[in-house]
């Protein structure tokens, strides 16, 4: 498996496609790995982009160590990553879904140089739940404890009924499974409900707004865990965004239904 060890541990990634191709970045979201992303991942690879996916800190096969999983911390990441992969010669597109599109968003604002085009799929990154991070889950040493009940029925159940809505075959499914088996994933999903800001980054969105890169946003009118009416909030902050909503798709509308969201990825692609 590809491995490359950085600062805080080893990261698994893949990195396929000519390099001599323009690089295409995927950063998947808050609790699923990297295999999040095999539809626009295969799909952007056969159309000549040289591609780059890896599981953040504390997901999927990557180590997780016990910091603070705060935005500065995961765009370090990937900033060493690239380095890592000597892919910093040439800018690339960001595609960065939920909490991957705050991440995506930093990582714009603190290198500027090494990104011409940023694609947002249903992203976080402002306010639409009050109660995301319950009082309980601030208290030291207790919240570790209700956390991993409440991630295991919250997160892991809700998953499965929408893999069972999807209606076909995830490969990704058992990995995303056997995360909850491991108490250092689960203390790093707390620890970026504690310190990431999910709900919380208005103001790198403005930056980003007025800087003069293209940008796609897309969003399944059906998501039930950022509802759609949020993607006013970013229509409105990122003025110019080229916005395409997905009727029928829920959370991961690249996921569910790639037929119709790859090729609008691939015209934007084109057309900047």
């Amino acid at each position: 498996m590809p491995y490359i060890t950085l600062s805080h541990g080893p990261t698994y990634y893949e990195l396929d496609g000519p390099d001599t191709a323009e690089l295409i970045i995927f950063i998947h979201g808050f609790s699923s790995p990297s295999q999040v992303w095999d539809p626009s991942f295969e799909f952007l690879k056969t159309q000549g982009y040289q591609v780059l996916r890896y599981d953040l800190y504390g997901r999927g096969r990557s180590a997780k160590p016990g910091k603070k999983y705060t935005e500065k911390f995961l765009v370090a990441q990937l900033s060493e990553l690239i380095h890592s992969l000597q892919l910093t010669t040439k800018p690339s597109t960001v595609i960065g879904m939920s909490m991957g599109g705050v991440i995506a968003a930093y990582f714009i604002k603190q290198y500027p140089t090494q990104v011409n085009r940023l694609v947002l799929i249903d992203t976080a990154g402002f306010p639409w739940s009050p109660q995301l991070v319950p009082k309980m889950l601030r208290i030291p040493l207790v919240n570790k404890k209700i956390f991993s009940v409440r991630a295991k029925k919250a997160l892991l159940s809700k998953h499965q009924v929408y893999l069972e809505k999807l209606g076909k075959i995830v490969p990704y499914a058992d990995i995303y499974a056997r995360q909850f088996q491991e108490k250092a994933y689960l203390n790093a999903l707390l620890s970026t409900l504690l310190h990431f800001p999910t709900q919380s980054a208005e103001e790198v969105f403005q930056h980003i707004g007025q800087m003069d890169i293209p940008k796609l946003l897309i969003w399944g009118e059906e998501d039930e865990t950022i509802p759609f009416f949020m993607s006013d909030r970013f229509t409105k902050v990122l003025p110019g965004v080229e916005f395409h909503s997905i009727p029928g798709a829920g959370h991961m509308p690249h996921f569910e239904q790639p037929d119709v969201v790859n090729p609008i990825i691939l015209a934007f692609l084109c057309s900047h």
